[in-house]
């Protein structure tokens, strides 16, 4: 039995079962490229709608973020979607179904290439979002925008100096753009240690790393887990992770 059969058959016994906890999700590109972390448009839309129709609880990552601090129970099936890089995509594809939805999300931002192409590893050009759109995003009451880091360094590989920057970097231009404080940050590639969580600590009260999992009531709202959605999801795998989180 090949992987791939191995891993839709264990999602799919996990999607037989409700577990405690909430299942943060992080998606980046929503488009037709040929990169391994883009989700295409088709498949994000019945992601979307099967939400709807099982009725998951999708909710704002500060109202997680509450439950956490009063330390009240996670509703069965609560979801919570977030968006890494700022990519452009995100604006004219993500936001309009989730608008049709009205589900909320999280776009974590690197401010660095606002209104820029950023050029993947594989060559794909990516634009990123500009202070216009972050600010209509904002204005619409559904999505909330935070820092990914100013130019996409892995802080884990900074000095802390360097780190200290480019998390000030970030937060000061989107309080520049927002006129309002910024409050969560998902870390850069998902790496992190000690000294980047603790800077980071000195900033934003909501941290989000690459961990996979689910987010329980004794959780630290300053390492919460999340679980990727990529182009090898398939839609009986992604019905496990909104579960149980990736295995």
């Amino acid at each position: 039995m090949t992987n791939n059969l191995l891993k839709n058959l264990a999602y799919t016994i996990l999607s037989w079962f409700n577990f405690p906890g909430a299942i943060i999700l992080m998606y980046h590109s929503v488009a037709e490229n040929n990169e391994f972390s883009t989700v295409r448009p088709a498949d994000f839309k019945a992601q979307m709608a099967y939400f709807k129709k099982r009725k998951f609880n999708i909710i704002k990552l500060k109202d997680l973020e509450q439950l956490l601090i009063n330390k009240k129970k996670i509703p069965p099936k609560t979801i919570v979607l977030t968006f890494d890089d700022g990519y452009e995509d995100n604006y004219k594809c993500v936001w309009p179904i989730l608008k049709q939805y009205n589900f909320p999300a999280t776009f974590f931002i690197s401010t660095g290439f606002l209104g820029q192409d950023f050029i993947t590893p594989r060559g794909t050009s990516l634009r990123v979002i500009n202070d216009r759109q972050i600010i209509e995003l904002d204005r619409s009451g559904l999505i909330e925008i935070a820092s990914h880091g100013h130019k996409h360094l892995k802080l884990a590989n900074l000095s802390a100096e360097e780190a200290k920057n480019e998390l000030k970097n970030s937060l000061m231009t989107l309080e520049g753009i927002l006129k309002k404080k910024i409050l969560s940050i998902s870390y850069p590639s998902g790496r992190f240690n000690d000294m980047v969580e603790n800077i980071a600590k000195e900033y934003f009260s909501v941290i989000c790393t690459v961990l996979p999992g689910r987010v329980k009531n004794n959780d630290k709202i300053y390492r919460l887990k999340r679980n990727s959605v990529d182009s090898e999801v398939t839609f009986t795998q992604f019905k496990g992770i909104i579960k149980y989180g990736r295995v």
